[in-house]
């Protein structure tokens, strides 16, 4: 008796489908440690900006001969 060409796939067509899955879901994870790599990088970008803006802030008050008077407003 010899099997029918549908049923003898069916297993077949459910590992397949479940190998994209899994593959797909490891796909997934590197390019979301990717994003978060990304988005460290840019926050500390943004953190070393801010604090070269504190640095030459601090720089020129001190320069300036860190009296306490108030700037004129333009």
């Amino acid at each position: 008796m010899f099997l029918h060409p549908l049923k003898s796939s069916a297993g077949f067509t459910y590992l397949a489908a479940l190998m994209i899955v899994i593959i797909m879901g490891i796909m997934l994870g590197v390019a979301g440690q990717s994003w978060k790599m990304i988005m460290d990088r840019e926050k500390e970008a943004e953190l070393l900006w801010v604090g070269t803006q504190y640095r030459n802030a601090l720089l020129r008050w001190r320069n300036s001969g860190g009296n306490s008077k108030k700037p004129a407003i333009k």
